[in-house]
């Protein structure tokens, strides 16, 4: 569908069986990628109407969950139930596969590619998120467990976070290397979180559960760096200012110190004269 909400391709019979997952190039708007539930993988072309993909593959075992690209080496990568890291080359306008990993222990669900393409992140089954280091595919370099139930959506929010949609129903922020929580977005009350996605200006995400309602999040404060710090700035004024009047206060307050060869009685008059 275009931006005016036509139609603008169609494909009958795209796959054989049941299509789990879409992709849709920002690079090249033209270009489809499209995987199945038995593994098949096929690459589009919307300009070309004759039916046919522009390239073809199977080598998962069992469904494909999603997909991403990283643009700057051309690399189309998929991960599926099979529990393998696919990763293709798409430098010949075609699907050429490059590496398969080897097999995990659970399917592989959701991914980003983070770190300036130095590391790639996946959503598991278990709620682990698996982390391979670019290049050295055969297997995983670490592991971050954490969340409670499947991890099936990720967004990339910048080289060094992520975001996580769970079937805990609950959207997460993560930092990867150091891998840590850093906060909640919201939720869909306990309903498995199916997609998310950016608007357009990325000021909020959208999605979409089994609660049957499209949810969108403001987060619009990812989008301006120095919120962190005006709110730190603000803190450190309020913390100065709270220091200031302690100190007034205790200054005020305080009780003088009974001078040497003085009364009790002076020492008294001296000390409520100063209250």
């Amino acid at each position: 569908y275009g931006k005016n909400g036509r139609q603008s391709w169609k494909q009958e019979d795209g796959h054989a069986h049941a299509i789990n997952a879409l992709y849709s190039f920002q690079h090249d708007e033209n270009l489809l990628a499209s995987g199945d539930d038995e593994g098949g993988l096929r690459l589009w072309d919307i300009r070309i109407q004759n039916g046919k993909p522009v390239s073809e593959s199977k080598d998962h075992q069992d469904f494909i969950a999603n997909m991403t690209y990283h643009e700057s080496s051309n690399r189309l990568l998929t991960g599926g139930g099979d529990g393998r890291l696919g990763v293709y080359d798409l430098r010949r306008a075609g699907l050429k596969l490059e590496n398969l990993s080897d097999q995990q222990e659970d399917e592989l669900l959701s991914l980003a590619v983070v770190k300036g393409g130095r590391k790639v992140v996946v959503g598991t089954q278990d709620g682990i998120i698996d982390i391979w280091s670019w290049g050295k595919w055969e297997d995983l370099s670490d592991r971050f467990p954490g969340h409670p139930q499947s991890v099936d959506a990720m967004l990339k929010i910048d080289e060094d976070t992520i975001c996580t949609g769970s079937s805990d129903g609950v959207i997460r922020f993560i930092s990867i290397l150091p891998n840590k929580l850093l906060g909640v977005a919201g939720g869909h009350d306990d309903f498995p979180i199916e997609r998310m996605q950016f608007s357009h200006d990325r000021n909020f995400i959208g999605t979409c559960s089994h609660d049957s309602i499209v949810r969108f999040f403001d987060v619009s404060y990812l989008n301006d760096p120095d919120s962190d710090e005006d709110e730190d700035d603000e803190n450190e004024e309020d913390v100065d200012e709270g220091e200031k009047m302690k100190n007034n206060d205790d200054s005020e307050t305080r009780p003088k110190k009974k001078m040497k060869g003085a009364s009790d009685k002076e020492a008294v008059q001296d000390f409520f004269s100063d209250l």
